[in-house]
């Protein structure tokens, strides 16, 4: 159990750098306290509150069209310039926008802890990220964890197969899926 404290603090460590937050680990078991006004508890129950589900529907954006649903991820294509949508289980909005004919992520407006981060832009997800690498490139999207804890490629597997792939790495609570 202790591996796996470690593994989460770790990762929102990281996770926290990403979207601007400070984190101070008391690694001396003693329960010490800190001197610092800008520090961020990191504890089990705050990581995983944070990975609670986000479900969406077709939803109406910001500029007036649809948005799609599912949500294709950020850098997947677009075709309504300027339209705003939900990126469900994203932190730190968790909205997107067409620009440029690709969804973007408009970067992070928190200060809170972004459980995992996944891709360009500061994109953090809230419990798993996943990266769907084709031969046009790679896209990011986040998704609720279908393990039982830790990540793995057998669990994980229709996280992939949703966009005709396959499980090709698994790092932390980040999946990589392929054509």
């Amino acid at each position: 159990m202790k591996w796996l404290l470690a593994v989460l603090v770790a990762g929102a460590s990281l996770s926290a750098l990403a979207c601007g937050g400070k984190v101070v680990v008391d690694a001396s078991g003693g329960g010490g306290t800190s001197a610092s006004t800008t520090t961020t508890a990191v504890t089990a129950s705050a990581v995983t509150s944070a990975s609670a589900a986000t479900t969406t529907s077709a939803t109406t954006g910001t500029g007036g069209g649809e948005c799609p649903d599912p949500f294709p991820g950020i850098l997947a294509p677009c075709n309504q310039e300027q339209l705003v949508c939900p990126a469900p289980g994203a932190c730190c909005p968790g909205t997107a926008v067409c620009k440029d004919g690709v969804w973007r992520f408009p970067g992070p407006d928190c200060q809170s802890l972004c459980a995992v981060p996944c891709g360009p832009d500061e994109f953090g997800c809230n419990s798993v990220c996943v990266i769907d690498v084709s031969g046009s490139g790679s896209t990011f999207r986040c998704a609720q964890n279908p393990c039982d804890g830790t990540v793995s490629c057998g669990c994980a597997t229709p996280l992939c197969d949703e966009k005709g792939e396959t499980c090709a790495l698994v790092s932390g609570f980040t999946l990589t899926c392929a054509k």
